[in-house]
């Protein structure tokens, strides 16, 4: 408690010296202990396992769907070569 004492007794910007080199020194801790952490997960990180909990398509599985488009796009446009062939009458029969 004598140093907590000594510190309220000093003036304004000894105190606010004592603040921020406080802050920077518990950051700098913080800091180096998050950094050796990353380097830990980064070493131990396995793409394998990430890319499976990723859950992505595989390029068979699209190229399938492209073929389904495919074959829609080619039943679609014999829809419409069939539409021009067929005489249409804008007429009303009264």
């Amino acid at each position: 408690m004598n140093l907590l004492k000594k510190i309220q007794n000093l003036s304004l910007t000894a105190r606010k010296i004592i603040f921020w080199l406080v802050i920077i020194g518990l950051s700098l801790g913080l800091f180096s202990f998050w950094v050796k952490n990353f380097q830990k997960k980064v070493k131990t990180f396995e793409k394998e396992e990430f890319q499976g909990q990723l859950n992505l398509p595989s390029l068979g599985e699209e190229l399938k769907q492209f073929e389904q488009i495919k074959e829609n796009f080619e039943e679609l446009k014999k829809l419409l070569e069939q539409n021009e062939e067929e005489p249409t009458t804008t007429e009303t029969t009264e």
